[in-house]
């Protein structure tokens, strides 16, 4: 009974809100696209970056793909490249700030977002979303958008289904691909650290 009324309310409550929010989403990347290809993957990187595998990053994943289907390796590339930016900004964020901004186990959930991040999943940011939503969040969407958008201004793209960091062989120009992908690092993990010292954040004290 439980999971009858909690499949009704997923259906009838929180469905159909979501399925309005995809559609409308969808239909105005649908008329971004082709207009400003920059605009269009800094847009992309944000969403990706926004809620980390949450509705908005499906919704971008799925124009990115429906893109890539159709021949729209521009769009696609942004939203592959930006799987894999946020967790490896919050690696290099650990590895700068050390253990004046970050505790023992973020510091080892970093060692892992740079695993999770070589492969592009973008979840790999999520602890340290939680943790502190507020600095970590506007600064992994900045960044990513902030590399995507680099990217499509040089007009570098890739025709894999592979993702940030493993599809750099296969782009048009692995040089300045591989640039852009640094830059939207650095700017995530200098934006959120700069965040936490200008607001005086301290690591959590965990327990022995």
């Amino acid at each position: 009974m439980c999971t009858l009324i909690i499949g009704l309310v997923l259906i009838y409550v929180v469905g159909s809100p979501i399925k309005v929010m995809t559609v409308s989403l969808t239909a105005w990347l649908k008329g971004m696209s082709g207009t400003n290809a920059v605009l269009l993957a800094g847009i992309l990187g944000a969403m990706m970056a926004f809620d980390m595998g949450g509705p908005i990053n499906k919704i971008a994943y799925a124009f990115g793909m429906a893109a890539f289907t159709s021949g729209g390796y521009q769009a696609s590339t942004a939203m592959l490249m930006a799987t894999g930016i946020p967790p490896l900004g919050m690696f290099v964020a650990t590895l700068l700030g050390g253990k004046k901004l970050y505790s023992d186990s973020e510091i080892e959930n970093g060692r892992s977002a740079a695993i999770m991040g070589f492969v592009g999943i973008t979840e790999g940011a999520i602890p340290f979303a939680v943790a502190d939503p507020i600095r970590v969040i506007p600064s992994i969407m900045v960044g990513t958008s902030v590399g995507c958008s680099l990217n499509a201004l040089f007009g570098t793209s890739q025709k894999t289904a592979l993702s940030t960091l493993m599809a750099i062989p296969f782009s048009s120009d692995w040089i300045l691909y591989s640039v852009a992908i640094f830059i939207g690092v650095l700017v995530v993990a200098l934006m959120v650290n700069f965040l936490k010292l200008v607001t005086h954040h301290k690591p959590a004290v965990e327990e022995a």
